[in-house]
């Protein structure tokens, strides 16, 4: 962030999201202008749970949403926000500026936005590149 010298528009990018489409970029930009954040995310198919101390409980997949990149903000929001002291439920740069206090703009991401994290990732990978 020490590169960021004058107010602009941060992308935050996983280098294994590398099937990330240009018109996802786009939209990320234009919300970003436009509301300061832009999170893309894509609704779950799967159905999901949630572990508890006595187990577990289903949750409302249709209120659940995965989040992808880039993650896309302000400067002007960005920044400040890594100067909160660290918390355990960091995972991202929006959790992040949410701990700051901020609201996010979530936008539609893409299924074929994949994570490349497993080895079966690198074979649907390939396959949608062909």
């Amino acid at each position: 962030m020490k590169l960021v010298d004058k107010e602009a528009i941060v992308f935050v990018h996983d280098a294994v999201r590398c099937l990330v489409a240009e018109e996802l970029i786009n939209r990320c930009y234009e919300a970003a202008l436009e509301n300061g954040t832009a999170i893309p995310v894509i609704k779950s198919s799967d159905s999901v749970r949630v572990l508890t101390e006595e187990g577990n409980d289903a949750l409302d997949r249709d209120k659940v949403v995965l989040v992808q990149t880039p993650q896309v903000f302000h400067s002007k929001i960005l920044i400040p926000a890594f100067n909160i002291d660290y918390k355990d439920k960091f995972t991202d740069e929006a959790t992040v500026v949410e701990a700051f206090g901020l609201k996010l703009n979530l936008v539609e991401g893409e299924k074929n936005n994949i994570k490349i994290t497993n080895p079966v990732d690198m074979i649907l990978a390939e396959s949608l590149i062909a």
